[in-house]
């Protein structure tokens, strides 16, 4: 019989909202960072690592179907895919309320 660590591991692989992949600040996915943040201290997590995708090049050629329903509509009809620029300072940002700790106040 396998026994549990007496500690959980680091998630060293998430992304948040500002990953293309993910929607973006404007999507669904709105607030990840900040609620992934706060599920880790939750269950005791001991760290984090996002790992966002930030493209360089800002378009390529794909089949639609490689993307998931949610990234489909930055597959243009020509196949070209335009992902959006990362936010840097949005991005910064919201790290920063991600590591405040909670208001008391409401």
């Amino acid at each position: 019989m396998t026994s549990l660590p007496a500690v959980l591991p680091a998630d060293s692989h998430v992304h948040s909202e500002f990953s293309w992949d993910t929607g973006g600040p404007g999507s669904a996915a709105r607030g990840t960072m900040r609620a992934t943040c706060e599920r880790a201290v939750r269950i005791g997590l001991p760290g984090l690592f996002f790992t966002e995708h930030l493209d360089l090049e800002d378009s390529w050629f794909t089949d639609p179907e490689d993307f998931a329903d949610h990234e489909r509509h930055l597959v243009g009809e020509d196949g070209v895919v335009a992902v959006p620029r990362f936010d840097v300072e949005g991005y910064l940002e919201e790290i920063d309320r991600a590591a405040a700790p909670p208001s008391r106040s409401c």
